[in-house]
């Protein structure tokens, strides 16, 4: 019982962890498409 407990518990700390670097990812993916837009904007003009 207590084995059951303690695999249910690792696979949902499991995939807070994949989200979490998920969101992490996507956060660094957006912020640096930002910066490569404002980057470009300000090297045309």
């Amino acid at each position: 019982m207590i084995g059951i407990m303690i695999a249910e518990a690792e696979i949902s700390l499991g995939l807070y962890h994949l989200l979490f670097c998920v969101g992490v990812y996507a956060a660094c993916i957006i912020s640096v498409s930002i910066n490569l837009q404002k980057a470009y904007s300000t090297l045309r003009t």
